[in-house]
């Protein structure tokens, strides 16, 4: 996948504008929140600016278009959802290489040779256990499920 085809997805995961007091990321605009962009202003975000971001802070973190596109989708929307440093962390232990933080040559060579189906089993699984960890599970836990089905069968029909 594309990252357009991607961010199209992850925005319409998403969603607009929540301002939730349970949402421990504030206030919340595309997906983009006040917690991890304190200086942005989220009530007036383009959706422009938001896929701008998308694109800097987490597609190019995870160095997306260097990985296979059957996997592009799990772990950008993992970056998304579940920050893209447990992103990475889950990436590089699915693959079983050194969870030191950084997509370099040996994370993006061991993605390469590993079977988008069989990393994407383990990928996927361990967004599932993140998720089912968190104390916000009763509150956002069925939709944090719709979310990873979703992703999980899109991802899957291209492994």
């Amino acid at each position: 996948m594309t990252f357009e085809e991607c961010v199209d997805l992850v925005l319409r995961l998403e969603g607009g504008y929540s301002n939730d007091p349970q949402d421990r990321g504030l206030e919340t605009r595309w997906g983009i929140s006040k917690r991890a962009f304190p200086n942005v202003n989220i009530k007036d975000l383009t959706k422009e600016e938001a896929i701008d971001i998308y694109r800097i802070f987490y597609w190019n973190k995870i160095r997306a278009d260097e990985m296979p596109p059957a996997v592009r989708l799990a772990v950008f929307d993992c970056a998304v959802n579940q920050g893209h440093i447990r992103a990475i962390s889950f990436l590089q232990k699915s693959l079983g290489v050194a969870n030191d933080g950084i997509v370099g040559p040996q994370t993006l060579a061991a993605l390469s040779r590993t079977p988008p189906k069989l990393f994407l089993s383990n990928f996927l699984m361990r967004r599932f256990d993140a998720y089912a960890g968190n104390p916000q599970w009763p509150v956002y836990g069925r939709g944090w499920v719709k979310r990873l089905m979703e992703v999980s069968i899109r991802s899957l029909a291209l492994a």
